[in-house]
């Protein structure tokens, strides 16, 4: 490729009538040629519309008072060329203190002067095929150098974009290697920095967009049951401040409990209390529409979704021939509840089974947003939503993961409580999430709290580890048991390990081993563990919800008098 000065690019590369895409890379990378990943996500870019301005530079941390050399580049007429960026460079560009938590707007300024979505996309270190065959997906060492780290910078991590393989495919034994591009990966992070150049651009008036509230397991009393926070007193501040905005929001409902109430009333998912009448005049998309988008799933999702569900089948939700979606329409937002994770056995079997496919219904909800309402973006109003919990990598998905599957290149924003970055990290990882944290309620004191909370610590903590370091992992175990016998839950344990999952169960004996851990905790794999992990995790959240806590947040609403010393 050429080396350009930014006036050259400005008169070769550069169309006015287009948004631009910026790129940084590696200096390294540009001396070695190694850059037919940087070519490829050019010629992506340049395909879909846009121009593109790739920088290489030898690392963001290179900065002239805290602004990093490499985006004097895109600086241009008192402003800045690029709507989106997206990156390919580890680490984090601003300083993290690894003695300490590292505090929030330490060395962010940069990012925030600049004031576009940054987008990781991650160059691995793997071969094809060990990602391509890993139910992890990517290394530690990726997932440290290339997500965890520069998610400190406030990235919003994507998917891996490119590959080690050798310089010569024909001489094996070459150690000389490069970053073999991988195509669809690209296309995919690339149209995601497309979207998010839309709603930019966009003016707010005829924006689109799709409020996604909560509600596991299907009841009408459990809609926008997220951890924490009032979802409705929360959503009509949102949307009184989306109308200031300039969105088209339409009536705004009195309340919190007048919308939950409309809600309700237009259709939900709660199969005890909806009528014809509500079903009828729900949102729906024909079912031979669904069935020309199923036909386009990968092979694997095709296969086990009809293995478990059958065909795209009439059992639930349906009617005259559509599948049928609760939600309100209010002007251009559309206020749905997340559908059923699965039907016909015990909910929380449903909620917290990592292997088991989502149903057509789900499906069909994820992409008609999309294809046929025409979302400009998601919004997922709090904590315990099941997307991001569906079937595939833990990090660094491919394209028939199903959080990538349905959401593709839709932004997903996320307001999440803060003191869970466990569960919050997988909304990152494993579904493009841009988390905006809320606070916790104001708590008074139960009992067995400090227990409880710190084994909700040790259970995030066992998410990081399972990402960054497995060896860690038995000295976890053995410190999630010792709390929970602490906090008495060890009877609860065995409840929870012989509780049916669909299609099994797990068999618990509790005969100690020589440190005192039940035998079967001791002789789990990685994955059962993990499986537990979910089940505890779902209980925990169970028990939290039951905390004796002052009211529940409000997102907007800044705390006052004996709730702020709270």
């Amino acid at each position: 490729g050429q080396h350009l000065s930014q006036a050259e690019w400005l008169a070769t590369h550069h169309n006015a009538e287009q948004a631009t895409v910026g790129l940084v890379f590696y200096r390294s990378h540009w001396l070695t040629g190694n850059t037919a990943f940087v070519d490829a996500i050019i010629t992506e870019i340049e395909a879909q519309g846009l121009n593109a301005l790739a920088v290489f530079t030898y690392s963001l941390k290179d900065q002239d008072a805290g602004w990093p050399v490499c985006f004097t580049l895109f600086e241009h007429n008192g402003g800045y060329l690029p709507e989106v960026l997206i990156s390919t460079m580890a680490f984090a560009a601003g300083k993290i203190d690894r003695e300490n938590p590292t505090q929030a707007g330490w060395s962010v300024d940069a990012l925030d002067r600049l004031g576009v979505p940054v987008l990781q996309a991650i160059t691995s270190s793997m071969e094809y095929d060990q990602w391509s065959l890993s139910d992890r997906g990517l290394a530690p060492l990726d997932t440290a150098m290339n997500v965890a780290l520069p998610e400190f910078d406030g990235r919003l991590i994507t998917v891996p974009i490119s590959f080690k393989g050798n310089v010569d495919p024909a001489d094996q034994s070459s150690n000389i290697t490069h970053y073999e591009p991988l195509p669809e990966r690209i296309q995919s992070v690339v149209s995601l920095a497309n979207r998010y150049v839309t709603l930019r651009q966009k003016p707010n008036a005829e924006k689109q967009i799709a409020i996604i509230l909560t509600n596991a397991p299907g009841k009408a009393g459990r809609i926008g049951n997220a951890v924490g926070l009032d979802t409705p007193a929360s959503l009509i501040n949102l949307l009184h401040q989306m109308a200031d905005a300039g969105y088209t929001v339409g009536e705004i409902p009195a309340d919190g409990d007048a919308l939950i109430h409309t809600l309700i009333d237009r259709c939900s998912y709660d199969v005890e209390f909806l009528t014809e009448a509500q079903i009828e005049q729900a949102e729906g998309v024909q079912l031979a529409t669904y069935k020309g988008w199923f036909n386009d799933f990968p092979d694997k999702n095709r296969q086990q979704m009809t293995a478990r569900w059958n065909g795209a089948t009439k059992e639930v939700y349906f009617y005259n021939d559509e599948l049928k979606f609760a939600g309100l329409r209010l002007g251009n937002i559309f206020v749905a509840l997340q559908p059923p994770r699965g039907y016909g056995m015990d909910p929380d079997a449903i909620y917290h089974q990592p292997d088991l496919p989502p149903t057509h219904h789900y499906a069909a909800f994820y992409r008609w947003l999309s294809k046929e309402w025409g979302a400009d973006a998601m919004v997922h109003m709090g904590k315990h939503g099941t997307l991001e919990w569906l079937p595939g990598k833990g990090v660094g998905l491919a394209h028939d993961c199903y959080p990538d599957l349905f959401l593709q290149d839709m932004p997903l924003i996320y307001p999440f409580i803060i003191n869970d970055p466990g569960e919050g990290m997988q909304a990152k990882r494993r579904a493009h999430g841009t988390i905006i944290d809320h606070l916790m309620p104001p708590l008074t004191t139960a009992d067995t709290y400090g227990d409880l909370e710190e084994l909700q610590q040790l259970v995030d903590q066992y998410y990081q580890l399972e990402a960054l370091d497995p060896t860690k992992l038995p000295m976890l175990q053995q410190q999630i048991w010792d709390v929970m016998q602490r906090a008495n839950l060890d009877d609860d344990l065995q409840i929870l390990g012989k509780q049916t999952h669909g299609d099994h169960t797990h068999d618990w004996d509790d005969t100690a081993t020589e440190d005192g851990t039940p035998v079967s905790l001791a002789e789990m794999t990685g994955k059962d563990f993990a499986h537990l992990m979910e089940d505890m995790d779902g209980y925990l959240c169970e028990i939290g919800t039951l905390q004796i806590r002052d009211g529940l947040h409000t997102l907007g609403h800044v705390l006052e008098g004996d709730q702020l010393v709270d």
